[in-house]
């Protein structure tokens, strides 16, 4: 296990133990090419790991499955701001990296696990639901999740330097005025039931 990644978090682990503090809040984001190294380190100083739910319904063998494993120590998202938002990645074509065949078996496999009986028309608040219902002691969800957008307000792209963390259909949304933010506190309404 590598040194450098023990010393920042054993001093996390002393500093919680000084009267006065709370435990800090860590997660490990644990995606990816994920080494034994990784996992142990996480595991030595009991950090929670993540779960993706629209990686549970995908085919590829390094992607975390999201709910047989599924434990209370987690957090558990519907999409990371490294991939494209739940609306996009449900309605994907296809593309080299993600065939056609495979997004049509995503979407099955998706529709079926959440009990979704229209064919998705709300695939967004139905993945929200799915986090949210699930024994995760944190769901999370992105903006553009809430807001429904597609592949278009992609937060970011790993491996780029450029136009990442910027969402022109959020700030659209946000100049809509107050009508776009009633229509969101009740969409939150929805989703809470």
């Amino acid at each position: 296990m590598s040194r450098r990644g023990a010393r920042p978090l054993a001093a996390r682990s002393r500093a919680e133990a000084l009267p006065g503090t709370g435990p800090a809040q860590l997660i490990a984001e644990d995606l990816g090419e994920v080494t034994p190294e990784v996992t142990a380190l996480r595991d030595r100083f009991r950090l929670p790991g993540i779960k993706v739910l629209q990686f549970a319904f995908g085919t590829d063998p390094q992607a975390p499955t999201f709910l047989p494993t599924a434990t209370s120590a987690l957090g558990a998202y519907t999409a990371p701001t490294t991939t494209t938002p739940t609306v996009g990645w449900f309605h994907d074509p296809g593309s080299p990296q993600r065939p056609a065949e495979q997004c049509e078996q995503e979407r099955r496999a998706a529709l079926a696990y959440l009990a979704v009986k229209d064919s998705g028309r709300e695939i967004h608040w139905d993945m929200i639901r799915g986090v949210w219902s699930s024994v995760a002691n944190l769901a999370l969800a992105p903006m553009q999740d809430f807001l429904g957008l597609g592949s278009s307000a992609r937060m970011n792209l790993p491996g780029t330097t450029e136009g990442n963390w910027a969402v022109a259909p959020l700030r659209a949304a946000s100049r809509r005025g107050a009508g776009a933010a009633a229509a969101s506190d009740q969409d939150l309404r929805r989703a809470a039931q």
